[in-house]
C-alpha cells in the first residue's frame, strides 16, 4: 500500500490560453508629402481550455487510515480518464484535502499597431532677381492606429462530486469545511488600441533674394555722384502642415466560460441518497458562562460553569455517527480537563441552532500572592476562553469555533479602596483615615454569611491595619509612645504597634464596609516632616478552602508631621513652600541659608492645607499676597503624594498665579525642580487680573500716551467703537442733528453711561466722548423740529443739544429713537444721584474711621466705591478709552464724568468744610514748556480744577478747566524735563493731557497734595512695572511711594489696560491684505522695542478687512501690545533639577548654583539690603579680600548677582536699536532703574556712621565692596560690542548707554564714598580740598581688585574660556609664551548667566517671547483659569469631642469613598480590634508559605547579568538547590546608600536611606561597583559551602544599590506619567533573600532597552510557582524589619500557578508591594540571639535537576 500522507491536492483544472501577439507598426511617409502607413490589427488571445471532473468517494478502514478513491475527468491536456486511491492518516487534526477544478483563464488580445508618422512636404522654390520664392509643399497625414484584439474567452469548471456514507460523515472535514473551487478561468482581456501617427511638417516655403543697382547724379557743382537703389522679391511661406492619424479600436474582453457544479452525495439510511452543496459547519451563537460557586466573579483556582449554543452555517447535517465535542481551550489561566468535554447532539441540520445538554466545566488556575508582594489596586486579569469543537475519529476541529475567543476578567469578590484622610497634620492634631471594603459578588461573605443567606457559603474575611514605627522624612524610627491611635469612636489602642484588624462576618452584595481610625503625634521631640506608614492588608479565604484566609490586596497611606504657616511672625522675608513628601534636613537647611543672611523664613505646606493659594484669605484676615509683599517665594517643586500616585508640586500653582503676584505685587519666586514652565507662566494672558481695552487711533497716539498720559478708563469718556453697542445691554444708536447744525451719528452705551458721537455709522472713532455723570437735562416738543434735548454739564462750562435728523432716509428713525434717548438720560440722571450720595457716604466712613481700618474694611469700602463701576465694565466686555480726539465739536471740549478712587488709610489728608480749594501755581501746560505764575480753584466735589484770572481783588473767573474724574497724582522730575526744584514739583496727569505744577514753598506743596491725593488713581511708571513703587514702599521704606494716601497695606489694584489699534488705510488701488497688517505690526514692534527697551511686549494682530467712512478708506484689522514682565528685572528663577533626592538634599542648597539662584531672583533693591548687612558684619580676614567673587562666597555670591542685574540691564537698553529714537542720555540716564535704585539707595553703614572724613568713610567695608562692583561694572561697560558705525556716528544708542551710565557711576561714587548729598538728582556738597588724590587712590584700588580678577580667571577659567578671558600656557620646549586674549560677548554672557550654573536652570530674563503675534495663535496659549481647591485650615483636635471625629471620618468617607450615612445596609462602619496575631490558629504561621518560581528562560531577559559566566545565580547556585530558602524578617535591614540616582517613592519602604554629598557615577565607578558585587556574592557562596551557620549580614557597607532616575508611578489609573525611561541607562535592582543561616543579596542591573527582547514561553519543567516578570522593567525592592518592598512601573506579566504557563499582561504602571502587614516591630534593642525561624517567611524553591 501506498504511503500514508497528511495532505493531498486533486486537481483537475484547464489551461491558460496564450495571448495574442501585438500588431506591427505602419511604416513612416515618403518626402514630399507621403501618408504613413496603417498600423496592423493585434492578434486575438487564445481560449482556456475547460477543466475535468473531479468524483472522489471517501472511505476508512476505521482504525488509521482515510481512503480517497478518485476519478478525474478527460481534459484536452489530459485525453484519458484517471483513477487511483490515495491514503491519508486518518486521526491527525493536520489531515487536509484538496480539490479544485477550475477552467483556464483566456489569453488576452494582442495591442494594436501604432500608424506611421507622415512624411515631410517638399520645400519651396528660393526668389530670383526675376520672381518672388514659392510656398512650401503639405506635411503628409499620418497612418491609422491598429484595433485591438479579442480576448479569449476562458474554459469552463467541471463538477466535483464527493460521495460519502453516512457513518463516514466526519471524513468530510478533511475538506476543512471549505467548498472546493469549480469555477471558469477569468476571460481574457482585449488588446489596447494603437495610437494614429503624427502628421508630417509642411515644407519650407523659399528664401527671398534682395539687390542693390547704382546710378550717377548730378550734384549741383558741375560733377556727378553715385547712389544706390535696393530691391527685394519675397520669399514663399511654409507648407501646412499634415494631419494626425486616427487611433484604432480596443478589442474586445473574451466571454466567461461556465462554471460547474460542487456537490456531496451522502448515502444515508434514512433518506438514501442526498445531495448536498456545502459541508457542515458551526459557529458559537451565544455563551453563558457563571463560577461554580455563585459569586458572578471569576477568582483564581476557581472552576466556571459554561453554556454554549452553537450554529450549523453549513450545507448539510453535522454527523450522525460521531461525537462533536465542546470545549474550551487551555491558555494561561484556563486548563479545561478531557472529561468536562461536552458532546453535541448529533444530526444537527443547517441552519439549526443546538444547545449543549449540559455546561462545560473548566478551570481557571490559581494565583497565589506573595504577602510580601500584595498589589496596591484590585488583583485584576483578563483571560480569553478559547473555544473548540473536535470531531472524534478524525480528531480535527472547526476552524469558525476556534477562532472564537470570549474574554473574561480574573479577579476577587471583594476589593478595597485607597487610604482617604489626612495626611499632613500638626503636633497633637488627630490624622484620621478611611477606606472602604466592597463586596462586588452576587453572594454575601464572611464567616457567618450562610446564617443570613442560604446561599452563600461562610468564608473568612478581614482587614489589618498595620503602623510601621520605622519612619522617614525626619527621624528614621519611633516609639510606641509617641503616637496615639484611636478608632472612630475616640477609643486609645493601648498597643497600636502590634497591629489592628477587623472582623467581616457578613458583608452583603454591593455592600460597602468602612474601617477607620486617627493618629496623633504626641512626643514634641519628633522632628517635623517625619512621615508614619499606615498599610491596610486585606484578607479572604480562599475559593478552595474559605476559611483559610488569603492575602490580596494592601493599601498604603503616610502621615506626616508638619508645622503650620506662623500668622504672627510678621514681616517675613522668605515664604518656603514645601509639601507632603519634604524632609527635615531640607527644611532646615533653607532655614540655615535664611539665617545666615539675617533674613527671616515662614513656611507653608501645601499638603497640610491641602492647596496653595496666594490669594486665599486666611483666619488671621490676610493673604499671602499682602503679607509677602515685595518678597521672596522658595517653591519645593519636588513629586508629593496624592491618593499613591506621585504629582509634581507646581500642580498646586494656579496658570497665571505667579506672573500675577510678581506683576502687580512684586513677589520674586525660586522654583526648585524641573516641572513648572517659567515661559509659559510669563506669557502676558493673566487670568487673575481685570483686564479692559483701551482705543487709540494711531501708533504714535499710543507711543506717545504711554510716556504723558495715564490710560482712559472709568469716570472719563471712552472710546469705543460704534459695533460694540448692543440693543440688549439698552445700548442706543441713531442719527441725530447736534446743536441744530450738523448731522451725526450717537451711540449711547447705557450701561457704561457714555454718550459717543461719530461722523458716520460706519466710522472708527468719535470725534467726542461725553461721560454721562454730572448733568442737567431738559427738553421740548416742537412741531416742526420735533423733540430738542438739552444737556448742560454746568461744571465744566457747556451746552449741547440733540434733535431728529433731516436727512429723509434716517429722519423717520431719528423721531422714534430720539424719544428713548431721553428716557435713557432721565433713568441715568436719577441713577447717577443715588450713586453720588452712596459715594459720598462711603467716602466720609472711610475718612472717619481713617486710623483704624484694616485690610478687611479697606477692601470692603473699594468694593462699594467701585461696585457699580465694575459691573458697567463687565457688561461692555471691558472696552475702555486712552484718548480724547482733539476735534473740536461746535467748539465744545466735552469730556467724561465719574470716579475710580484708590482706597487705603489716609495720611496727612486736610480736612476742609469747603468744597473749593484755591492759590496760586506755577504751572505749565507742555513738558518742555516754562513755568507762568497762575490762580487755581480745586472743587472737590465736582472734581475739576480751574484756571481762573483775576478780575477784582479777592475775585476769580476760570479760563480753562482741568476735569479730575480720573487722573493721577506723580511727583517730582517724574517726566525727566525738570532741571531743580524736584521737591515742589507734581503733575496732574489725566487721559486728555498732563499739567504741571511747582508750588512756592514746602508747605503749599502739602497743602495741594493732601487734597489732590486722595482723589487719583496709582500711577504706573512707564519705564517700571507696577509693582515697582510697592516694592519702594516695602522695602526701601518709602510709605508715600504710591501717593501720601496709601499705606503698605492698602489694596493693590489688579487691572491691566491693554491698548488696541485699528488700523487704517487708503487702498485706491487693490484690498488690504493681511501682510499689511503684518508689516505694520512688525513696525510698532519695533519702535515699542526701541523707546521701552526695558519691556517685554508682544504685538498682536487680528486681520479683519472693512469698509469705513472717507474715499477708499478700508480697516485692516486690529493691533493689541500685550505687556508682560520686563527683560532688565528677574522675577523668576527655576533651579531645574531632575531628582526629588537632590532637591531633598542639603547638600544641594548649599552649592554656589543654588545661593546664587536665590540671590539672582531677589529684588535688586533686596541685594542692596542685603549687602548692606553683610558687609556690616565682615571679619578682619574677609576684608582683606581683593575679589569676593572670585571666592564664590555667599558674599561674593550676592555681588555677583548685583553684577549680573546690571548687565541685563545695560544688555537690554543696547538690544533695542542701533540708534538714539527719542531715548536721550538725559532719558536713559533717568531709566537706568538698576543704577538709580543704587544711587539712591541708603546705606545704614553710610547714615548711621557720624564719620565725616572722606578717608574714612573710603575704608568703610560696604565701600570697598562698591569699589569691587564698580570694577565689575566697568568690565561690563568695556566688553559691550561697538561697531564701525558706533565709534564715528553720533546719536548712537550703545555710546548713549555708556555715557549715562558712567555718569550714575560718577554720581554713585560722589554720593556713597564722598557722602554728597542728592538735590534734584544731582550730588551737592562742599568741595573737598584732596579730592583729586581721593579719586587717585579709588583708581588704586580698583586697579587691584581688577587684576585679582584678572589673574583669577585667567589662571582658573583660561583654558576653557567659561568667563571670555582664554589663556595657552607657555610652552618652553616650542619656544610659545603665554597668550591672553578677551572675548567681549562671552564676558557679558558669562555675568548675565555664570559659567558655574546649570545651563539647564533658566531665569526669565533669558527668556525671548515672540515679539508679534497672529490672533489666533496668541489665544492658542490661553489657560482656562483653574479653581483652586478650598484651603483647610481648621486643626482636628477632637479630644473627648466623639461626634464631632465621627462626622469628621463620615465627611470624608462621604466625599470621597461614596459612604452613605442614612442607608446602613449600604454602608457601616467597621469595629477595629487590636493585636491581629490573634486572628490566626496558634499552629499556622504568621506569614503564609507561598511558591516563588527560581528565574527562568523569561526572567533573565529582564535581568542580563543572569546570564553571565562571572555572575552568580544565588536561587540555584549551591549544590542543595532543593532547599527551602527563608527570609528572617526580624533582622534590621537597611537599604544600602543610593548613590547617582534620584530616590524614589515606594510606599512602604521603611528603609534608613542616607544620600552622600557625591550625586554624580561615572561608568568606571559603576563598573567598579559591579566587580566588587560580583566578587562579594562569591566569597557568599564559598561561605555557605564551608559555614553554614554564617550570615552576612545586609546592610554591608561596600553593597550599594541604584535606584532609577525616572519617578515611580504607584497607581495605574492616572494620566501623570511622569516616568521617563532612558535608553542606555543603568538600573540597579537588590533583592535581598536569607535563611537562619545565610542571606544573599542579588544586584541586577539593566544595561539596554529590555522591552525589545523577547521571553520565550517557559518550558513544561518549570515547577509550579507563582512568578512575576516584565520585559521592561524598573523594579526598586527594599528589605527592612518589617516590609520588603516591590514597586513595577511598566508592564507586569503575572503567571498564575501551573506547568506550563503563558504570561497574561497587566495594565501599565501596575505597582506591586512586599509586605508584611501582621508583624509586630520588634525595638532596636532586641537580643539579635533570639530564635528567628517561629516567624520567618519560607519560600520552598523547588528546582528540577
Amino acid at each position: 500500500m501506498a504511503t500514508t500522507n497528511v495532505v493531498a491536492s486533486l486537481l483537475n483544472n484547464g489551461v491558460h490560453g496564450p495571448d495574442g501577439s501585438n500588431g506591427l507598426h505602419g511604416g513612416s511617409g515618403g518626402y514630399g508629402g507621403g501618408r504613413g502607413g496603417d498600423g496592423a490589427r493585434g492578434a486575438d488571445g487564445h481560449h482556456g481550455t475547460p477543466s475535468g471532473s473531479i468524483e472522489v468517494f471517501l472511505a476508512t478502514d476505521g482504525l488509521k487510515n482515510i481512503f480517497v478513491d478518485y476519478t478525474l475527468g478527460p481534459t484536452p491536456i489530459h485525453r484519458g480518464i484517471r483513477k487511483g486511491v490515495e491514503p491519508l492518516q486518518l486521526g491527525n487534526p493536520q489531515t487536509h484535502l484538496y480539490l479544485s477544478s477550475r477552467g483556464g483563464d483566456g489569453g488576452h488580445g494582442g495591442r494594436g499597431g501604432d500608424g506611421g508618422s507622415g512624411g515631410a512636404g517638399r520645400a519651396g522654390m528660393n526668389a530670383t532677381r526675376s520672381s518672388s520664392g514659392t510656398n512650401g509643399g503639405p506635411g503628409g497625414n499620418g497612418g491609422n492606429g491598429g484595433n485591438g484584439g479579442t480576448g479569449g474567452s476562458s474554459g469552463n469548471g467541471n463538477d466535483i462530486t464527493i460521495r460519502n456514507n453516512q457513518e463516514d460523515m466526519d471524513l468530510l472535514m478533511i475538506l476543512k469545511q471549505g467548498v472546493s473551487d469549480t469555477n471558469s478561468g477569468i476571460p481574457g482581456k482585449g488588446g489596447d488600441k494603437g495610437h494614429g501617427g503624427k502628421g508630417g511638417p509642411g515644407g519650407p516655403g523659399g528664401n527671398s533674394y534682395s539687390w542693390s543697382e547704382s546710378y550717377q547724379v548730378s550734384d549741383g557743382r558741375g560733377g556727378t555722384t553715385t547712389q544706390y537703389r535696393h530691391h527685394t522679391n519675397p520669399g514663399g511661406f511654409s507648407g501646412p502642415n499634415g494631419h494626425s492619424g486616427t487611433n484604432g479600436i480596443d478589442g474586445n474582453n473574451g466571454i466567461s466560460g461556465i462554471p460547474g457544479q460542487y456537490s456531496i452525495i451522502l448515502n444515508s439510511h434514512e433518506y438514501g441518497i442526498v445531495k448536498y452543496e456545502a459541508p457542515y459547519d458551526l459557529h458559537v451563537e451565544k455563551i453563558g458562562y457563571i463560577d461554580t460557586v455563585g459569586y458572578n466573579i471569576i477568582e483564581p483556582d476557581s472552576h466556571v460553569r459554561l453554556s454554549v449554543d452553537h450554529l450549523n452555517v453549513g450545507g448539510m447535517p453535522t454527523p450522525s455517527h460521531q461525537n462533536i465535542m465542546a470545549y474550551v481551550g487551555d491558555n494561561g489561566w484556563v486548563e479545561c480537563p478531557i472529561e468536562n468535554r461536552v458532546a453535541l447532539q448529533r444530526w444537527i441540520v443547517e441552519k439549526t441552532k443546538s444547545t449543549l445538554p449540559h455546561e462545560i466545566i473548566f478551570h481557571v488556575k490559581d494565583y497565589r500572592h506573595d504577602i510580601r508582594m500584595l498589589p496596591r489596586n484590585p488583583f485584576v486579569q483578563t483571560s480569553t476562553m478559547d473555544h473548540q469543537c473536535l470531531v472524534d475519529r478524525v480528531n480535527q476541529s472547526f476552524a469558525r469555533v476556534a477562532a472564537t475567543k470570549s474574554p473574561f476578567t480574573i479577579e476577587y469578590p471583594i476589593q478595597s479602596s485607597i487610604i482617604k484622610g489626612l495626611d499632613c497634620v500638626t503636633m497633637t492634631d488627630e490624622a484620621p483615615f478611611v477606606y472602604s471594603i466592597w463586596n462586588k459578588s452576587l453572594l454575601s461573605i464572611g464567616e457567618q454569611s450562610n446564617q443570613f443567606d442560604p446561599k452563600s457559603p461562610n468564608r473568612v474575611l478581614f482587614t489589618t491595619i498595620k503602623v510601621n514605627l520605622n519612619t522617614r522624612g525626619g527621624n528614621t524610627s519611633i516609639n510606641p509612645t509617641d503616637i496615639v491611635v484611636r478608632d472612630v469612636n475616640g477609643k486609645i489602642f493601648n498597643n497600636p504597634e502590634n497591629g489592628l484588624y477587623s472582623i467581616i462576618e457578613l458583608i452583603s452584595p454591593q455592600q460597602l464596609k468602612f474601617t477607620s481610625a486617627t493618629m496623633t503625634f504626641v512626643n514634641p521631640d519628633i522632628k517635623p516632616y517625619t512621615r508614619v506608614l499606615i498599610e491596610s492588608s486585606l484578607y479572604l479565604g480562599h475559593i478552595k478552602d474559605m476559611m483559610n484566609a488569603q492575602p490580596i490586596q494592601s493599601r498604603p497611606f503616610e502621615i506626616q508631621l508638619s508645622e503650620g504657616y506662623l500668622s504672627n511672625l510678621f514681616n517675613c522675608d522668605i515664604l518656603l513652600v514645601v509639601n507632603n513628601q519634604s524632609e527635615y534636613d531640607e527644611i532646615t537647611q533653607w532655614k540655615l541659608l535664611a539665617r545666615q543672611l539675617g533674613l527671616t523664613l515662614n513656611v507653608w505646606n501645601s499638603g497640610l492645607y491641602q492647596g496653595f493659594m496666594l490669594d486665599h484669605r486666611k483666619v488671621d484676615g490676610r493673604t499671602l499676597l499682602q503679607d509677602f509683599r515685595s518678597k521672596t517665594i522658595i517653591y519645593l517643586d519636588n513629586n508629593y503624594v496624592k491618593d499613591e500616585m506621585l504629582y509634581p508640586a507646581s500642580e498646586y500653582i494656579r496658570s497665571k498665579e505667579f506672573l500675577n503676584a510678581a506683576y502687580h505685587h512684586g513677589i520674586h519666586v525660586l522654583m526648585v525642580g524641573k516641572n513648572f514652565s517659567i515661559e509659559k507662566e510669563i506669557f502676558p494672558i493673566n487670568t487673575f487680573e481685570r483686564a479692559t481695552l483701551v482705543y487709540y487711533k494711531q501708533h504714535k497716539q499710543f507711543l506717545y500716551a504711554l510716556k504723558h498720559r495715564i490710560p482712559s478708563g472709568t469716570g472719563c469718556g471712552q472710546i469705543i467703537p460704534p459695533f460694540m453697542a448692543v440693543e440688549d445691554n439698552g445700548d442706543l444708536s441713531f442719527n441725530v442733528l447736534v446743536d441744530k447744525k450738523n448731522e451725526y451719528f450717537i451711540v449711547i452705551f447705557r450701561q457704561l453711561t457714555l454718550l459717543s458721537i461719530f461722523k458716520k455709522s460706519n466710522s472708527v472713532y468719535p470725534l467726542k466722548t461725553i461721560h454721562l455723570d454730572d448733568f442737567s437735562l431738559s427738553s421740548s416738543d416742537n412741531e416742526s423740529a420735533g423733540i430738542i434735548i438739552n444737556l448742560e454739564f454746568e461744571h465744566l462750562g457747556f451746552k449741547i443739544n440733540f434733535s431728529p435728523s433731516k436727512i429723509k432716509k434716517h429722519k423717520e428713525n431719528s423721531i422714534t429713537k430720539i424719544q428713548q434717548f431721553l428716557e435713557i438720560l432721565q433713568q441715568i440722571k436719577t441713577l447717577s444721584s443715588i450713586n453720588n450720595n452712596n459715594n459720598n457716604n462711603n467716602n466720609n466712613n472711610n475718612n472717619n474711621n481713617n486710623n483704624n481700618n484694616n485690610n478687611n474694611n479697606n477692601n470692603n469700602n473699594n468694593n462699594n466705591n467701585n461696585n457699580n463701576n465694575n459691573n458697567n465694565n463687565n457688561n461692555n466686555n471691558n472696552y475702555t478709552q486712552t484718548i480724547n480726539e482733539n476735534n473740536n465739536l461746535n467748539g465744545l471740549n466735552v469730556s467724561g464724568g465719574g470716579e475710580r478712587k484708590s482706597v487705603g488709610p489716609i495720611s496727612t489728608i486736610i480736612e476742609d468744610e469747603n468744597d473749593s480749594y484755591g492759590g496760586y501755581l506755577y504751572v505749565k501746560f507742555k513738558a518742555e514748556g516754562s513755568y507762568k505764575k497762575c490762580y487755581f480753584n480745586l472743587l472737590t466735589s465736582a472734581k475739576v480744577l480751574h484756571q481762573c484770572e483775576e478780575k477784582s481783588k479777592k475775585s476769580y473767573v476760570p479760563v480753562n478747566y482741568l476735569n479730575l474724574k480720573r487722573f493721577s497724582l506723580t511727583r517730582g522730575n517724574q517726566f525727566g524735563t525738570e532741571k531743580n526744584n524736584h521737591l515742589q514739583t507734581f503733575q496732574l496727569v489725566t487721559p486728555e493731557t498732563t499739567w504741571y505744577f511747582r508750588t512756592g514753598s514746602n508747605d503749599e506743596y502739602q497743602d495741594w497734595l493732601s487734597r489732590l491725593s486722595p482723589m487719583s488713581i496709582e500711577y504706573n511708571v512707564t519705564y517700571s512695572e507696577p509693582s515697582s513703587v510697592v516694592k519702594d514702599q516695602i522695602i526701601l521704606k518709602k510709605e508715600d511711594a504710591r501717593g501720601i494716601h496709601l499705606s503698605p497695606r492698602s489694596p493693590i489694584s489688579e487691572e491691566k489696560h491693554i491698548p488696541i489699534i485699528q488700523v487704517v488705510d487708503r487702498f485706491i488701488i487693490g484690498k488690504p491684505k493681511e501682510k499689511d497688517l503684518i508689516k505694520y505690526a512688525e513696525k510698532l514692534s519695533e519702535k515699542l522695542n526701541s523707546r521701552f527697551p526695558n519691556q517685554r511686549n508682544i504685538v498682536v494682530y487680528e486681520f479683519k478687512p472693512k469698509e469705513t467712512d472717507g474715499w477708499k478708506r478700508m480697516t485692516l484689522g486690529n493691533v493689541e501690545v500685550h505687556r508682560s514682565l520686563d527683560k532688565i528685572q528677574p522675577h523668576f528663577a527655576k533651579l531645574n533639577i531632575e531628582q526629588d533626592a537632590y532637591i531633598h538634599s542639603p547638600t544641594m542648597i548649599q552649592t554656589p548654583s543654588t545661593i546664587y539662584h536665590f540671590f539672582k531672583v531677589l529684588d535688586f533693591r533686596e541685594k542692596l539690603s542685603l549687602l548692606d548687612s553683610l558687609a556690616e558684619n565682615l571679619n578682619e580676614e574677609s576684608l582683606g579680600v581683593l575679589s569676593n567673587i572670585s571666592t564664590q562666597s555667599k558674599l561674593g555670591l550676592l555681588m555677583l548677582s548685583i553684577c549680573s542685574d546690571l548687565a541685563e540691564e545695560q544688555h537690554w537698553f543696547r538690544e533695542g536699536s542701533n540708534w538714539r529714537d527719542k531715548l536721550s542720555i538725559d532719558k536713559i540716564k533717568l531709566n537706568l532703574s538698576k543704577l538709580n535704585i543704587l544711587k539712591n539707595f541708603q546705606f545704614d553703614t553710610f547714615t548711621h556712621s557720624d564719620v565725616v572724613n572722606v578717608e574714612t568713610r573710603i575704608s568703610f567695608p560696604i565701600s570697598h565692596l562698591l569699589i569691587e562692583i564698580g570694577v565689575h561694572f566697568k568690565i561690563i561697560l568695556s566688553n559691550f560690542h561697538r561697531n564701525f558705525a558706533d565709534k564715528i556716528c553720533l546719536r548712537r544708542r550703545t555710546n548713549d548707554v555708556s555715557n549715562a551710565s558712567n555718569s550714575l557711576w560718577n554720581d554713585i561714587t560722589m554720593v556713597h564714598l564722598f557722602g554728597k548729598e542728592l538735590k534734584d538728582d544731582k550730588p551737592h556738597g562742599k568741595s573737598i580740598p584732596n579730592e583729586s588724590e581721593l579719586l587717585k587712590s579709588i583708581k588704586e584700588i580698583e586697579l587691584k581688585k581688577l587684576k585679582e580678577w584678572q589673574d583669577h580667571v585667567f589662571t582658573q577659567h583660561g583654558s576653557t574660556g567659561s568667563w571670555g578671558y582664554h589663556c595657552t600656557k607657555a610652552d618652553s620646549s616650542k619656544n610659545k609664551k603665554e597668550k591672553r586674549w578677551v572675548k567681549g560677548s562671552q564676558v557679558i554672557l558669562a555675568y548675565r548667566k555664570p559659567p558655574f550654573t546649570s545651563t539647564s536652570s533658566v531665569i526669565d530674563c533669558e527668556i525671548l517671547l515672540p515679539s508679534i503675534m497672529s490672533k489666533q495663535t496668541f489665544l492658542s496659549n490661553y489657560i482656562p483659569p483653574a479653581q483652586g481647591g478650598t484651603i483647610i485650615e481648621e486643626r482636628t483636635i477632637f479630644a473627648n469631642n466623639q461626634d464631632a471625629r465621627q462626622q469628621f471620618i463620615n465627611r470624608v468617607a462621604t466625599d470621597k469613598l461614596g459612604f452613605d450615612i442614612t442607608n446602613s445596609d449600604r454602608s457601616s462602619h467597621l469595629t477595629v480590634l487590636e493585636n491581629y496575631s490573634t486572628i490566626f490558629d496558634n499552629n499556622q504561621s504568621l506569614i503564609p508559605v507561598v511558591q516563588l518560581e527560581k528565574p527562568t528562560d523569561s526572567m533573565n531577559q529582564i535581568l542580563p547579568n543572569s546570564s553571565s559566566s562571572s555572575t552568580i545565580d544565588p536561587l540555584h547556585s549551591n549544590a542543595t538547590d532543593n532547599s527551602a530558602i527563608t527570609i528572617d524578617l526580624k533582622k534590621n535591614y537597611q537599604l544600602p546608600p543610593t548613590i547617582g540616582s534620584e530616590k524614589q517613592f515606594i510606599i512602604g519602604d521603611d528603609s534608613n536611606t542616607n544620600y552622600p554629598n557625591n550625586y554624580s557615577t561615572n561608568d568606571q565607578q559603576q563598573q567598579q561597583q559591579q566587580q566588587q558585587q560580583q566578587q562579594q556574592q562569591q566569597q557568599q557562596q564559598q561561605q555557605q559551602q564551608q559555614d553554614p551557620s554564617m550570615i552576612i549580614p545586609s546592610h554591608s557597607t561596600n553593597q550599594q544599590v541604584s535606584l532609577p532616575a525616572s519617578p515611580v508611578i504607584i497607581d495605574e489609573a492616572s494620566k501623570h506619567q511622569y516616568q521617563k525611561a532612558e535608553n542606555n541607562t543603568t538600573t540597579t535592582t537588590t533583592t535581598t533573600t536569607t535563611n537562619t543561616q545565610t542571606e544573599t543579596i542579588i544586584k541586577l542591573e539593566k544595561e539596554e532597552d529590555i522591552s525589545q527582547t523577547s521571553s520565550p514561553t517557559p518550558s513544561s519543567s518549570t515547577p509550579s510557582s507563582s512568578t512575576i516578570s516584565s520585559p521592561s522593567l524598573q523594579p526598586i525592592i527594599s528589605l527592612n524589619e518589617q516590609n520588603v518592598e516591590i514597586s513595577l512601573t511598566t508592564a507586569t506579566t503575572i503567571t498564575p500557578v501551573n506547568d506550563e504557563p503563558s504570561p497574561l499582561t497587566t495594565p501599565s504602571s501596575l505597582s506591586l508591594s512586599i509586605s508584611s502587614p501582621f508583624f509586630p516591630v520588634e525595638n532596636n534593642n532586641n537580643n539579635s540571639n533570639n530564635d528567628t525561624t517561629k516567624d520567618n517567611l519560607e519560600i520552598e524553591n523547588n528546582t528540577n535537576n
